[in-house]
């Protein structure tokens, strides 16, 4: 969910404006159209998405996790992969500079039927899908809703469906809170340095007032919709389970041995209902792909290379 924090962050910390985190923003989509993306709309009745393109090659569909946007997420990963795909990188709804004009319900179905909206906007047929965290979840549900558009996935450091009433406990207990909301949707500048821990324990000293100027830019816009979806996640426990798995034979699980929001052990319960390989990406947090961005994107393009050559049915756990 959290890997989008760092990287406005770093930057702000660079970049001197009145508002740090939105500069660090606009100076990642300057370098992102540097590197050959454009920028798009995509109107679905009151859904709107803002997305980008470019790269060459076969698509793939990125997905980016809870809070922030598609390019901060993905920022040290794109380079790498647009040398071999067309990547997509959407703003889900209610987060970056996607948004709805009229009544609807957050929900994961919503956010998955958006997706496939978007491959049907752009002519796609069949494309690969790599989510982290809350995007993994989207692209679970995705696959499970038209698996015949999903070529393969890649599934960073998200549960999914084996994730359960007793994980959840789990993880409160671990965060030390009571509902998932009281976390992710922080509240203050001393929520926002809880959140950036998650993804890079240890960190630099951060200044209060930068802290408070990301959560303005990145969370004061649809709390309540952020919410509902958090809630909407604990009303699939049980209905959304391995059972329910109709997605494509070729997928791949990345988790940072050292996450604190998922542990490990939810990574290697869902290779095993997925029948995928897994990586692991050591030292790594909850934003292996921010973290170590040279071990992340080497197991992706190598995945993404046997998927092309029709080898990537592996059911080990790789190092």
């Amino acid at each position: 969910m959290l890997a989008i924090f760092a990287a406005p962050l770093l930057l702000s910390l660079q970049l001197p404006a009145c508002s740090l985190s939105k500069t660090g923003t606009r100076a990642i989509e300057s370098w992102s159209r540097a590197r050959g993306l454009t920028e798009h709309r995509a109107v679905f009745g009151s859904r709107v998405v803002r997305y980008w393109r470019g790269g060459e090659g076969p698509p793939l569909l990125l997905i980016h996790g809870f809070g922030g946007d598609g390019l901060l997420t993905w920022q040290r990963n794109l380079g790498p992969l647009m040398r071999q795909h067309t990547v997509i990188v959407p703003d889900l709804l209610w987060f970056g500079d996607s948004h709805v004009l009229g009544p609807v319900a957050p929900s994961l179905s919503v956010q998955a039927a958006t997706m496939l909206d978007l491959l049907e906007w752009e002519g796609l047929e069949r494309v690969d899908v790599m989510g982290i965290s809350y995007g993994g979840f989207v692209t679970l549900m995705l696959a499970r809703l038209a698996p015949e558009r999903v070529r393969s996935v890649v599934i960073v450091d998200s549960p999914g469906p084996v994730f359960d009433a007793d994980d959840r406990a789990a993880m409160l207990e671990r965060l030390g809170v009571e509902d998932p909301a009281d976390m992710f949707v922080p509240q203050d500048a001393d929520d926002v340095r809880a959140l950036l821990a998650l993804v890079r324990p240890g960190g630099p000293p951060i200044p209060r007032f930068l802290l408070e100027d990301i959560r303005r830019h990145q969370f004061v816009r649809d709390p309540d919709a952020h919410r509902a979806l958090l809630a909407d996640l604990v009303g699939l426990e049980g209905v959304f389970t391995p059972d329910s798995w109709r997605g494509p034979d070729r997928s791949l699980v990345v988790w940072g041995s050292e996450d604190p929001v998922f542990p490990l052990d939810s990574g290697r319960r869902l290779a095993e209902a997925l029948g995928a390989e897994l990586v692991v990406i050591e030292g790594a947090a909850h934003g292996p792909n921010f973290q170590e961005p040279r071990a992340f994107n080497r197991a992706v393009l190598d995945f993404l290379a046997r998927v092309d050559t029709g080898d990537a049915a592996v059911d080990s756990e790789a190092p």
